[in-house]
């Protein structure tokens, strides 16, 4: 025991040094105000009282983190809270709720960016599994979570797990990991190569290597009180699942619409995962535990983006690895919202050996930096290609390693609705580019002629116009904005209209229910605000029938049958029945139209206002601006056509 001891002393400092140094990084990148709420998170969770965040009105709420008061957290918290601790009180419960509190993934890491979620792995007791307090403790993360986005503009996400769960490498509250997919062992081995311990026990794994093997110290804390109060049990890891892998790859092909070279990372380190009786990558984060403060190469994200090349370099596909280090360029440069990093940083010189090593030119680095600049359209034929890539890696690790019948099942599930996501064609709304969606919250939509014929989406930075989608007509525009979710509030979305078209919307009036502009805080706005839906143009027909559909899952399109709806409404509720069925469970829309100056025909805009029951806008604004459809989950394309 004795050695033991001295074993887990050596190797829990090491541990502490190595979350040191990856603080170190976590400030490096991240704004001032976004570190604050990485002090003040657990303190949230650890308490909860009316005047903070989180705060759960329920006798048996769930709160309390297991040793918090010996961390950092709880004197900095308090003092960003400016409050006293024994104002707030203790937790009511006889032992706090969270035994462990943890981040993971690229937080402080070569991987870090602008728009890296904090992911908060919270180890809960196993009696909480299926009680009236785990409802509890999700209401009050969930409070948590909206109030960090509200304040900070900072994602954070809550994973509420047992030790019994990782021991079972069972994670199936991480939803957006892959939930249902069944890729326990490559979602552990994350965890252990890239997380951040902030308070809590200590996983055992952290302690364990060669001179010590994982059982040797499980069988050491049966016999010490001491040492159960300290660390857990959360299951060791020799090896991952063969067959994961090939679902796992393809699940990343679905993550490239939202980060194309972070995925493309991420399928080739899983398909390059070793097999059993070589080390994992997290095998080898361990072993740098404690090592020097600018080592890449034990960093989690080095490790990560290391073998992804590896794997590349070894496949033999000049394509495929060309590809992998223009992903690995883009990820480090924060893609899809791109730019060079910091100077003097880890991160620049990372890409300095790099770039040294495949000997490009400082052109091809400076295009690639500009990537978040580039046209819309070469922004998407890159996504497309990488999602391609993704899935051709995918069906070659399926022949590989032959799933099972259930596994392959779903994969060719996951495959026919990528076919749904990335199809284009003249029947199609395709998907904007990862940038252009990140970057909405800073742009102007126009939705004007362009001067090659036909109607365009036109995004505006400042003075630079791009157009980001093309279409005969302009109803089919706004259904791409729609489609892309880029109506949000403090966004402007213009439509340049003529007097005919304004006189076509007129005529459409009467397929709609009584309406009126409503604003967000209005009690008869709904669960998510103003909806926008504009009728212009000779394709009204046409679009409505092809797309209308879309707009009433969105929330944007009500048809009630009734004595002034014409024949437009019937033809749409003879395609789609079920659209005049289910319109009773969500709240009216509403229309808003602005007639901007030099664009339309000033006299038509009292008589529009009129007809569709709307407040006419101020002709001093050059646009307008819509918060958030009804808060409903995003519906699966499979779905809608």
């Amino acid at each position: 025991m004795p050695d033991i001891a001295e074993h887990i002393s050596k190797a829990k400092d090491r541990l502490a040094n190595h979350n040191v140094l990856h603080v170190r990084e976590l400030i490096r990148y991240l704004p001032e105000n976004r570190f604050q709420l990485f002090h003040l998170v657990p303190l949230l969770l650890h308490f909860n009282d009316p005047r903070l965040p989180g705060w759960v009105d329920h006798p048996l709420a769930c709160c309390g983190v297991y040793r918090l008061e010996e961390t950092g957290f709880w004197a900095t918290g308090l003092d960003l809270l400016e409050i006293d601790a024994e104002d707030l009180g203790r937790p009511l419960l006889p032992r706090p709720c969270i035994l462990g509190l943890y981040l993971m993934g690229s937080i402080g890491t070569l991987g870090q960016g602008a728009d890296s979620d904090f992911d908060y792995w919270v180890l809960v007791d196993e009696s909480m599994k299926s009680s009236i307090q785990h409802r509890l403790l999700r209401q009050k993360l969930g409070a948590v979570e909206r109030w960090a986005e509200d304040e900070y503009g900072q994602p954070c996400r809550f994973y509420v797990l047992t030790p019994s769960d990782l021991r079972a490498n069972r994670f199936t509250d991480a939803r957006d990991r892959g939930f249902g997919l069944g890729m326990g062992t490559i979602l552990k081995e994350e965890f252990y190569r890239t997380f951040l311990f902030l308070c809590g026990k200590i996983p055992i794994w952290a302690l364990a290597g060669d001179s010590l093997p994982y059982a040797e110290i499980v069988s050491a804390m049966d016999e010490s009180e001491d040492l159960r109060s300290l660390y857990v049990d959360l299951g060791d890891l020799e090896t991952v699942d063969r067959r994961e892998i090939s679902t796992a790859t393809l699940w990343q092909a679905y993550k490239a619409a939202t980060h194309p070279a972070k995925a493309l990372i991420k399928a080739c380190f899983i398909a390059g995962l070793p097999g059993p009786g070589s080390p994992l990558p997290c095998h080898l984060a361990r072993k740098g535990f404690g090592g020097p403060s600018e080592d890449t190469g034990s960093d989690p994200y080095g490790l990560l983006l290391s073998s992804a090349l590896d794997f590349a370099e070894k496949s033999g596909d000049v394509t495929l690895l060309e590809d992998m280090r223009q992903a690995v360029f883009l990820k480090v440069c924060d893609c899809p919202d791109t730019g060079l990093p910091l100077s003097g940083s880890p991160k620049e010189a990372f890409l300095r050996d790099l770039t040294a090593a495949w000997n490009w030119a400082s052109a091809l680095s400076l295009q690639l930096a500009a990537y978040s600049r580039w046209p819309e359209r070469q922004r998407i034929l890159f996504e497309r290609h990488v999602a391609q890539t993704i899935a051709r890696l995918s069906t070659k690790l399926s022949k590989d390693f032959r799933p099972e019948p259930d596994r392959m099942r779903l994969e060719n599930l996951m495959r026919r609705e990528l076919g749904w996501m990335h199809r284009h064609g003249p029947d199609a709304i395709p998907l904007a580019s990862a940038t252009l969606r990140q970057k909405a919250r800073e742009m102007s939509f126009i939705v004007g002629r362009s001067p090659s014929g036909g109607w365009a989406v036109f995004t505006r930075i400042g003075r630079d116009f791009d157009p980001a989608f093309l279409s005969p007509g302009p109803l089919a525009c706004l259904a791409w904005i729609a489609r892309n979710d880029l109506i949000r509030p403090g966004r402007s979305l213009e439509f340049s209209l003529t007097s005919k078209e304004v006189s076509l919307a007129r005529s459409l009036a009467g397929t709609f229910p009584r309406i009126r502009e409503t604003l967000g805080s209005d009690e008869n706005s709904g669960r998510g605000g103003v909806r926008v839906v504009v009728l212009l143009g000779p394709e009204v027909c046409e679009f409505v029938l092809r797309y209308g559909r879309w707009f009433w899952a969105r929330g944007l399109l009500r048809v009630e049958p009734g004595r002034n709806t014409g024949a437009l409404a019937r033809d749409i509720l003879e395609a789609q029945p079920e659209v005049g069925r289910k319109f009773d469970a969500g709240s009216d829309p509403v229309i808003k139209v602005r007639a901007l100056p030099g664009f339309a025909d000033p006299a038509m805009a009292p008589a529009l206002a009129s007809t569709l029951n709307v407040a006419l806008a101020d002709q001093d604004h050059t646009g307008y601006a819509g918060p958030d459809g009804p808060n409903q989950p995003e519906p699966s394309f499979l779905d809608l056509w």
